[in-house]
């Protein structure tokens, strides 16, 4: 789940108010692959005022969770995917904002026949993708992939909540 207090306390530092930040991310969180799309209905009722410069999609992959093991709704829910992907690269490029998509609902799927089909529509569209894991109680990895190289790196929860990983 996204937690923006990070990204506050980090503008508190360089006199932005939190109003300021929040302003320029529009966050969405679709429940059903419908609301996946209701997403750029109400990005472009907010554009005109706010010109966001961020969109955090949280929870990309929730929409699956229900229907995971009948494959004809996956089949129908990826493709789905792929179009919101489309559009969401395609409204990034024309509005020069980033967009973030949070998943951690992959790993709840029992189905081996899902997981490549996902990753191929994320490969093909998604240009980083960091993949967060829990080492210990107190501590994340995180492997940060950028076209064909990869970063690892690990952090403390000493110094950053749960939330502010993200």
């Amino acid at each position: 789940m996204f937690r923006p207090e990070g990204l506050i306390e980090l503008g508190g530092l360089h006199g932005l108010k939190a109003g300021d930040i929040m302003n320029k991310i529009f966050i969405f969180h679709p429940y059903t692959a419908d609301q996946q799309f209701d997403a750029f209905k109400i990005y472009e009722n907010i554009f005109e005022h706010h010109q966001p410069r961020m969109i955090v999609i949280d929870g990309i992959g929730d929409f699956f969770r229900l229907v995971a093991k009948k494959k004809s709704i996956i089949y129908n829910r990826i493709k789905a995917l792929e179009g919101f992907i489309l559009k969401l690269k395609y409204t990034a490029a024309r509005d020069n904002i980033y967009v973030i998509l949070l998943n951690n609902t992959v790993k709840k799927f029992d189905s081996e026949t899902f997981l490549p089909e996902f990753d191929e529509i994320i490969g093909s569209y998604v240009e980083t993708k960091i993949l967060l894991q829990k080492v210990d109680l107190m501590t994340w990895s995180a492997k940060v992939i950028i076209g064909g190289r990869t970063e690892l790196t690990q952090f403390s929860l000493t110094t950053y909540g749960a939330g502010d990983i993200i």
